[in-house]
């Protein structure tokens, strides 16, 4: 008896992807002020933050030149933390 797909008991199964290919939660330190900077480029990426944080990580390497939005992060971020050094002084 063959059994037609409209009454399968699992038509719509989701594939599993590899277990190596799982993703998983991560922890990521940063300060107020850089959280901020990336919470808006995200935004103006139209990504989740963490999708912006993978997105950028992997493909600044790929495209070695192209890192204004990159390099403007960076920048903010390094002023944040001597602003913050020097207030907690």
């Amino acid at each position: 008896m063959k059994i037609s797909p409209a009454i399968s008991p699992r038509p719509y199964a989701r594939r599993r992807r590899p277990t190596d290919n799982k993703r998983k939660e991560r922890i990521v330190m940063a300060t107020d002020s850089e959280w901020q900077i990336i919470e808006e480029r995200a935004e103006t990426a139209r990504m989740s933050i963490s999708r912006f944080m993978v997105e950028r990580a992997l493909v600044r390497h790929q495209h070695a030149g192209d890192n204004g939005a990159w390099d403007e992060i960076v920048a903010a971020a390094n002023i944040a933390i001597k602003a913050e050094e020097t207030a907690g002084r």
